[in-house]
């Protein structure tokens, strides 16, 4: 059994940090010692989790920072597609062998990683009391580095290495996202970012709101996720009332730290984009995934439905598919977060086959209605996250009375 985490962990040693670290950046103005600041308070970050752990996102992001200036030198030439696939490979390829193989990768993982502890005592007996073992924040230190490798090869960007390790280990970033891309954390790399009223109030709401998401919110709803390991003792009633709450708590929690991530990062200067935009409310499968987890969405819609597009709006249909089934599969490599894909990738293709055929309705009750079906669309597809397939058609079974 891997040890759980709480997020909050981060945010609760994050946020006292902001108070030497805000006003430090503020008159630090030499870009590279601002660069080391950023690095090493990420690194801090992750060695109160496990030492081990800041090694192995320091170790990744020396990768990407090696890379980087390869696949941007190679960009416009013959071999750069190569090149380019390569180092996505290279980058891409923890997360995926963590996602295949979990329990192998982890032992792994911890066993390298361990080893230059073992030279040193103090350091040793902190490292071995260290109950995480799981590669915390890897997913979204992925998909950031991709997102990099992608844009040095296209020559929108070109960090040097020390700029790259800064992005990379940036504090609010490591653990729970946004996947925000590097010229969101730029600015604040090279030189102070003046905090003015509105930063400083954009930052602290946003501190604000997720505070309350995620302890008054979520808290409130915590106890939803139990259903998933007593549907086939419950009666169906419940087992519906857990889901619909556990719908809510998935968001608020998710989103409430979304938002601790961003406000800390506006106070460091950084421009981190909007993860969610009240998904929620939306009236139509589109809108939802246009306002859900934006950053993830973003980043595939880039590297995956365009270039599959790439001006054949034919295969609009098959690159829906492919990004819906992206999607799933990133939060797990499993028959279940396949069909996940799967079901929003169809519900997708089925909504803008509905919208090309009919008119809209002037009906006052749709404007209620639509969102509330948004919901228990979004809602029913969560336990193919949380079970395997088998326990999944289980509980699916168990919401319209079949018992196993």
């Amino acid at each position: 059994m891997i040890p759980p985490y709480d997020s909050f962990d981060w945010f609760a040693s994050l946020l006292p940090l902001l108070v030497v670290l805000a006003p430090l950046l503020l008159v630090v103005r030499v870009g590279g010692w601002r660069r080391a600041v950023f690095a090493i308070a990420g690194l801090y970050l992750l060695a109160l989790i496990a030492p081990r752990l800041a090694l192995v996102h320091l170790a990744i992001w020396l990768v990407v920072a090696l890379l980087v200036p390869i696949v941007s030198k190679t960009g416009e030439r013959r071999s750069g597609p190569y090149v380019l696939t390569a180092a996505l490979a290279i980058v891409l390829a923890p997360m995926i062998a963590w996602k295949l193989w979990p329990i192998e990768f982890i032992i792994d993982m911890n066993v390298w990683a361990n080893r230059p502890f073992r030279l040193v005592d103090l350091p040793a007996a902190i490292e071995f009391t260290a109950p995480i073992i799981a590669p915390i924040g890897l997913s979204f230190s992925a998909f950031r580095a991709a997102d990099l490798v992608v844009k040095s090869n296209l020559g929108l960007v070109n960090p040097s290495p020390g700029r790259v390790l800064a992005y990379g280990l940036f504090p609010s970033l490591l653990v729970v996202g946004p996947i925000a891309s590097y010229d969101e954390v730029a600015a604040t790399l090279d030189r102070p970012v003046p905090l003015t009223t509105d930063r400083a109030f954009d930052g602290f709401s946003l501190i604000a709101s997720g505070l309350f998401k995620v302890f008054v919110l979520s808290y409130l709803l915590s106890w939803s996720g139990d259903i998933f390991g007593t549907y086939d003792v419950n009666e169906i009633w419940r087992v519906w009332v857990s889901l619909i709450a556990f719908g809510w708590f998935f968001y608020l929690n998710f989103a409430g730290y979304s938002d601790l991530a961003i406000g800390t990062g506006h106070l460091l200067g950084a421009n981190i984009k909007a993860n969610f935009d009240w998904p929620y409310s939306k009236t139509n499968p589109s809108s939802f995934w246009n306002s859900w987890h934006i950053s993830l969405t973003r980043f595939l819609r880039a590297n995956v439905f365009t270039p599959i597009v790439a001006g054949k709006p034919q295969r609009q249909f098959f690159a829906t598919m492919v990004l819906m089934v992206s999607i799933g599969l990133w939060h797990a490599i499993t028959w279940a977060s396949l069909v996940f894909g799967l079901y929003h990738g169809v519900s997708l293709i089925a909504h803008r086959v509905a919208e090309r055929r009919r008119t809209p309705s002037p009906a006052v009750v749709w404007k209620f209605a639509k969102p509330v079906f948004v919901f228990f669309w979004y809602a029913l597809s969560l336990p193919l996250l949380r079970l395997d397939l088998g326990d999944a058609v289980e509980f699916y079974g168990t919401l319209v009375g079949v018992r196993p």
